[in-house]
């Protein structure tokens, strides 16, 4: 074990909460040691398209997401547009922009990967100390229980870095199987993971080690449908090939059948993808909906051909009959297929859905226009939404709902600000990362007064 290093905040991750995070404890005065797992900074947050958005009032958020945490969620609302401001003043640019798959009301964009660099690069200018393939593998603490610093693993060996507090920032725990298999459901070990592969849970292990509690909606995640595996999906190949248009189709399980509303969205349909049987979905379209929903959703961009180019599974038929018989060859029951997507075109034509098992909320249209569609589809988990329980300081509770002296938690660390619905990760981890290094930073330096 080497000397410790001293400092007066301890960040563990540096994407976007640990870097905000960071960057406010630096302004408030605090020496501050930043550890990241990987062998360079910006988390899951580089490989995102760039979009901070979230709701424009704390009611609306409410009504979307009404089992996420009421203090969080105004942390994140209240704390949205000084955030904004605060990254223009820090030189990135950030320019309100619009996005089909972010409707809440307040979006912005920026170029994730330069962004991260610059924010990584400033904490340093002003003195911070960056030290990457650092893992944090155990909190240290005191004769009374509070966080006094962290031990972390790198190439070298085993480093402690002391420190006033420590702000736990390491991303969630989506790349680790064992974890999201105990919280999220039996198959999620086969879920593909749409982010960084540093994030493998060791804020919330840390966190649970020093009797943190946990947050509600360990279930739940935020993700996506991709491309089912034989296909090969590379980070660069995320965005273009993830299944944004499941909301338009009709998605069925190994069994044949349909499990969820597939019109509440590829977030939610992500979900419940990760319960059904070896985790793997169908989405079934039609000609006109290829040609509406998919093609040039972007510009320029065949989701279809993308999920091809990947090596994903991808059926075409002339008759529904057809593309049932070719389902059936990748291991799906066509007997009860059949009767799925006979019974929802009626529903669809009657425009009632009393004799469907799952009712359609919205885009009821029938599979009706030769040619016929499938695609073989996987969950893919960019974040999670459990993990530790804070308070409105960003504080990590103990299990009977005190603060953890010295212990502070952001971004997907911070469980609980969403419940199953999404409402903008990029916006909760900077809004969190810079609430949570502002109240560690004064609070070490109140003490040391």
């Amino acid at each position: 074990m080497r000397e410790p290093l001293s400092s007066d905040v301890v960040v563990v991750g540096a994407g976007m909460a640990g870097l905000a995070a960071a960057l406010a404890a630096q302004e408030r005065g605090g020496r501050v040691a930043l550890l990241e797992a990987g062998p360079e900074p910006g988390g899951s947050a580089a490989l995102s398209a760039g979009f901070v958005a979230t709701y424009p009032t704390h009611d609306a958020l409410r009504a979307a997401i009404p089992l996420g945490d009421p203090e969080q969620g105004r942390l994140l609302v209240d704390g949205y547009d000084p955030a904004i401001h605060w990254l223009r003043a820090l030189g990135v640019a950030v320019v309100p922009a619009e996005s089909n798959e972010f409707r809440f009301g307040r979006t912005h964009h920026l170029e994730a990967p330069a962004a991260l660099r610059h924010l990584a690069t400033l904490f340093q200018d002003r003195g911070g100390r960056l030290y990457t393939r650092t893992r944090a593998v155990r909190l240290l603490t005191d004769a009374a229980g509070g966080v006094t610093g962290v031990a972390a693993s790198q190439p070298a060996g085993l480093a402690e870095f002391r420190g006033g507090a420590v702000v736990l920032a390491s991303g969630g725990f989506q790349g680790n199987p064992e974890l999201t298999t105990r919280y999220i459901g039996r198959w999620a070990d086969r879920m593909l993971v749409r982010s960084n592969p540093h994030s493998v849970g060791d804020g919330l292990l840390m966190g649970l080690a020093v009797g943190a509690a946990t947050s509600r909606g360990l279930h739940a995640f935020y993700g996506h449908l991709l491309p089912a595996p034989p296909a090969v999906v590379a980070p660069r190949d995320f965005l273009p090939t993830t299944a944004y248009y499941s909301r338009y189709a009709v998605l069925v399980n190994l069994q044949g059948e349909r499990f969820t509303d597939e019109s509440q969205g590829d977030e939610m349909n992500a979900q419940a993808a990760a319960r059904q049987e070896q985790a793997t979905v169908f989405a079934l379209f039609d000609r006109a909906m290829y040609e509406r929903r998919i093609l040039g959703q972007p510009p320029h961009l065949d989701r279809v051909a993308a999920a091809r180019a990947v090596g994903g599974r991808v059926a075409t038929a002339l008759t529904l009959e057809g593309l049932v018989e070719q389902l059936g060859a990748w291991g799906v029951r066509t007997h009860a297929l059949a009767r799925t997507l006979s019974d929802y075109n009626r529903a669809m034509a009657a425009d009632s859905d009393a004799a469907l098992p799952v009712p359609r909320a919205a885009h009821r249209t029938p599979l009706a226009t030769p040619e016929f569609f499938a695609v073989a589809l996987a969950p893919a988990i960019t974040f999670t939404h459990g993990g530790l329980r804070i308070d409105a300081r960003c504080r990590v509770l103990d299990r009977g709902g005190q603060p953890i002296p010295g212990l502070y938690a952001a971004g997907a660390d911070a469980g609980g600000t969403f419940y199953e619905r999404y409402g903008g990760g990029l916006a909760m981890a900077l809004t969190l990362g810079r609430a949570a290094g502002t109240a560690a930073a004064d609070a070490v330096l109140a003490a040391r007064a």
